[in-house]
Order: C-alpha cells, then structure tokens, then sequence
C-alpha cells in the first residue's frame, strides 16, 4: 500500500478535489499522462477506502452509521466536459463514482468562467505589457513568449482580479480579448464546458451533480440579492436543467463568510464544501463547510509536493500544518 493511503480512520470522509484532467484554457500544458495517472489514483484508493458521492458520504457521517472502512469522494469543480467524456469513463471502469459541481450559467449556455476567458487572453496574446484598471487599481503584468513561461503570470494575473472582483470581471476580461486581438471562438468554449445532457449521463451513471453558483463569482465581494442569486436561486434553476434533486453546494474557489454558509443552509442544500484543507470526522465535521484536499492539476511523473501535502493531510485525517 501506497504510504499516503495507511492511516485514516473508519469514520471519516477525505475529500479530492479536482477541476479538469485534459487542458483547458487556463491550463493548457496539463500533461497528457494526466488520465492515466488519474486512473493510477482510483485505483490506489478503492484499495482502503469506500469511495462514494458528496451527499452519500456526509449523510453516512451525520447518522453514525458503523463504517468498516474510511471514505474518499472525488469531487469536479467547475463542469468541465472532459467529467463526462474522461473522467467519468475512467471512474465507471473502475467501480467507483464521483460529485461534479456544475456551474449553472456554463451549463445552460456554455459560458465560459471568467478564469478561463483570462487564460484565453494570456496564453494567447502576443508577448508585451497587459494593464487594466480593477476598482481604481491599476494592474500591469509582462506576458513572456512562451506557453510554459506564462503559467506563473496567469497565476498572479488571477490572484490579483480575485482580489479585485467585482460584477465587471468577466466582461473586462472578454474587452481585453478584443484590445489584444484574442479571437473568442464560441464553438471551442461550448465543447470545453459540460452540457445538461453530460450531466445527465453523469447521474446514470451514479455520480452526483451539485451547484457550483450560477456564475462562479467570488461569493463574499457580493451584496445580498446577487448572494441569493447565485446560491440560492441556481439550486432549482439547475433541477429543472437536469431534471435531478441537488443537495449539496460547493463556494466557488472555497470563498465564503457567514452570509454564505447562511444561504447555503436556507436554500435546501444538505452541505457544502469550502477549500479548508483536512479530513472530515465523525462527528465533529462542519456540514456547510466541509473540508478537501486540492489537488494539482499538474500532476505529471511524480505529485507536486503541495498535492501529496494536502492528499496526506485528508487521507490520514492530519490537520494541515
């Protein structure tokens, strides 16, 4: 057995979280290994623990239920299609089921999160200056030649916009396309996004599908109607899409304040899952902010040592240090 999979107790549930396994525009040099070594994982897993959907595992948690073995959910963020296409296949062969969290809007009409139409902006303009104005702040990045050498400036660029968020983001970015003579092909941006009939098969197949917001926005930046919005009003609008109960809710980029958690517990979600990094016990777990471990989406030969950090922190039920 793999050291990284010895020591979690039975009554626990860790939490993987991914976003894509093939690349995107935001992430273009993910390693075409990527899959393979996904499956590597799966397969390591189902070894020592039950693997089970977001809601299955935390109703097990909150009843007491005698748990003979440690629980891990694989969870997607965003709805990417390649959840349906490749990481669904992949778990299916295996035996095992996953939680994707769709985000509504990309959903319903394959529009694109704002991360990915500003990886779409710097990874393919032209090499030189990029400044724009975010809430009076005036932000100036270099963009190198190179696909590699402008994976840490996309990184920073985000960082700062997320600091910076306001309702604006996304048409800004799509504004800086057009300065920069960035084409926005619709038709690749639609088959980078999982559609309601994706979704579907994903539940056919076992998989949960739960509510990532109707637009991905960073939650706390907002005021209380856009807040009801997009936690509580996409839960409904995302049943009528897919024709399927949601129960569980996941903050976009684990962002949120107690104005979230508050919505997330009135809009009739069960739980919801944050970017605290850990392990969720029995039966002191926090339902509405459940714990994950992140995983890089850069694994190649060998995990990223932040990757296995956060795998070990969740898996052995170990706080992060």
């Amino acid at each position: 057995m793999h050291p990284l999979f010895k020591k979690a107790p039975a009554g626990s549930l860790a939490i993987l979280g991914f976003h894509n396994i093939t690349p995107t525009f935001s992430q273009p040099t993910i390693s075409p290994d990527f899959p393979k070594r996904f499956r590597r994982l799966c397969r390591l897993v189902r070894q020592r623990y039950d693997v089970v959907t977001i809601s299955d595992g935390v109703k097990k948690l909150a009843d007491g239920e005698a748990i003979k073995r440690p629980m891990v959910a694989f969870i997607f963020d965003d709805g990417y299609a390649d959840t349906a296409n490749c990481v669904m296949p992949i778990m299916v062969d295996e035996g095992l089921v996953g939680t994707s969290y769709v985000i509504v809007n990309a959903l319903e009409d394959g529009i694109l999160p704002w991360y990915e139409e500003l990886g779409r902006l710097i990874y393919r303009m032209k090499s030189g200056p990029l400044t724009f104005d975010m809430k009076g702040t005036t932000l100036s990045f270099e963009i190198p030649e190179g696909l590699e050498a402008r994976f840490d400036v996309f990184w920073q660029c985000t960082r700062e916009m997320k600091k910076h968020f306001d309702a604006d983001t996304h048409a800004l970015v799509k504004k800086l396309q057009g300065e920069h003579q960035v084409k926005a092909d619709d038709e690749e941006a639609r088959q980078m996004m999982m559609t309601p009939d994706q979704a579907k098969s994903l539940l056919k197949a076992g998989f949960e599908v739960g509510c990532h917001s109707w637009t991905h926005p960073i939650l706390p930046t907002l005021d209380e109607a856009a807040l009801d919005r997009e936690i509580i009003a996409s839960k409904p609008h995302l049943e009528a899409l897919i024709g399927h109960q949601v129960t569980s809710f996941c903050y976009p980029n684990g962002d949120n304040d107690e104005r979230c958690l508050a919505r997330a517990k009135s809009g009739g979600y069960d739980c919801a899952v944050s970017m605290t990094c850990g392990a969720n016990l029995h039966p002191d777990f926090l339902r509405y902010r459940l714990k994950r471990a992140a995983i890089s989406e850069e694994i190649t030969g060998i995990w990223p040592y932040k990757s296995i950090y956060h795998i070990h922190a969740a898996l052995a039920s170990e706080p992060l240090r």
